[in-house]
């Protein structure tokens, strides 16, 4: 009984987890997207791609790290809870570093002239999605997987209100100013970690921590967020807006692989090592296998089919390009589920070197194909397949490396 139990627990999570996350990126890909595009221009909806993935590039750079990372020191902070007051003093800066930031590259998109209105609910975007993320952080530090279903409903619930003043105003920021105001709202309330105050207190090891985390993420997220934002001002909206037709259900992988990442560290926080014996290995690396040439036949045909009924402007241009991006986007979350172990069981630093290389691979392969050889949309695909599935290798040698280590330590102790 006691078993079964210690099973249930993390499966009715997963379950939560799943649902939870799948939610408003269900309601993101096939609601509010389409939406979206259906009311812009192929070159403004190409801005607003490039302007949203900006704010979500500098959510995943400085924000989700640091959630993670206070998930991390969840002994040390329930040892010392005045730990707290120092990372809310981080977020208060990286948050601020974060608009800045944002304010340069909205002036860049809108070829640096200030229009004081957008300005103000592109910022209002940052912030309000930078606050819900590490806040929420609380409801897995609890593991409260409950509590992230209902904020989740939430913003889904002020996504619907959104899209109607949008309607009316015509100004894509409400849809996510009204789901992540609804959203906030509830973690705020359920939530106490912003209650402990501010203090410019914080351990040393815990910003290096931070830093090469930080530097890791925004390096490993760089070909999910900054090809739109590559795009835009090389090739031109409509490629951005072709380009994201063409990825947009094959972007539903993360449905799977997300909420299984979030749940696995939870949990793997406090264990000092992860075991499988050899025949559990094989059968493991079948299942697999086989699950990986199910996904990607699954998923192809549901982006050829999707793709055309949510975007059908763009089909016609996008269907080359979803079976390269479908495949680059299968190595990245791979290699995402592998790093969370390596983010639990190595140092560190280790994220950020493999990071690195997946970043110059696809810089890299941009300057050749895009700069050199001018292949177009083309060019940006490939060089994400390129980038992708080198890391993968990388992360999946790395991975092997260190379960064979602790295999071996672990006999020495026996």
């Amino acid at each position: 009984m006691a078993f079964s139990g210690k099973i249930k627990r993390p499966v009715v999570d997963l379950l939560y987890s799943f649902t939870a996350y799948a939610l408003p990126t269900f309601a993101l890909q096939f609601l509010i997207l389409p939406f979206i595009a259906g009311q812009l221009t192929a070159e403004k909806n190409g801005l607003f791609l490039a302007l949203f993935n900006a704010v979500r590039l500098c959510v995943s750079l400085f924000i989700i790290p640091l959630s993670n990372i206070r998930l991390l020191k969840k002994k040390e902070c329930l040892a010392e809870p005045s730990g707290e007051k120092g990372f809310n003093f981080l977020f208060l800066l990286v948050t601020a570093l974060s608009s800045l930031i944002v304010m340069v590259l909205g002036l860049f998109y809108y070829g640096w002239i200030f229009d004081f209105s957008a300005m103000l609910r592109l910022i209002a975007v940052l912030l309000l999605i930078a606050a819900h993320d590490y806040f929420s952080i609380a409801f897995r530090i609890n593991l409260t997987y409950r509590f992230i279903l209902i904020d989740n409903v939430l913003i889904v619930l002020g996504y619907l209100l959104g899209i109607g003043l949008m309607w009316k105003l015509g100004h894509w920021e409400l849809i996510f100013i009204c789901g992540y105001a609804f959203g906030l709202a509830y973690t705020m309330f359920k939530s106490n970690l912003w209650r402990r105050g501010v203090k410019a207190d914080v351990n040393k090891e815990t910003v290096s921590k931070y830093c090469q985390l930080s530097v890791s993420s925004g390096l490993n997220n760089a070909t999910t967020y900054c090809d739109k934002m590559l795009i835009y001002p090389l090739i031109g909206g409509y490629s951005v807006s072709v380009y994201n037709a063409a990825a947009a259900v094959s972007k539903l992988m993360s449905l799977i692989s997300v909420p299984l990442r979030n749940v696995f560290l939870s949990y793997i926080v406090d264990r000092d090592a992860i075991f499988l014996p050899g025949e559990k290995r094989k059968k493991l690396l079948g299942i697999v296998l086989g699950g990986t040439a199910f996904l990607y036949g699954g998923f192809y045909l549901a982006s050829l089919l999707l793709c055309r009924l949510l975007y059908p402007q763009y089909f016609a241009a996008a269907i080359g390009y979803i079976p390269i991006i479908l495949l680059a986007i299968l190595f990245e979350t791979y290699a995402g589920l592998l790093k969370v172990y390596l983010l639990r069981f190595e140092n560190t630093v280790l994220q950020v070197v493999t990071s690195c290389v997946k970043i110059v691979l696809y810089l890299f392969g941009v300057l050749m194909l895009n700069v050199v050889f001018d292949c177009g949309l083309m060019g940006f695909c490939l060089s994400i397949l390129l980038a992708d599935s080198v890391h993968f290798l990388i992360v999946l040698f790395f991975f092997a490396k260190n379960v064979k280590n602790k295999r071996e330590d672990a006999k020495h102790v026996s």
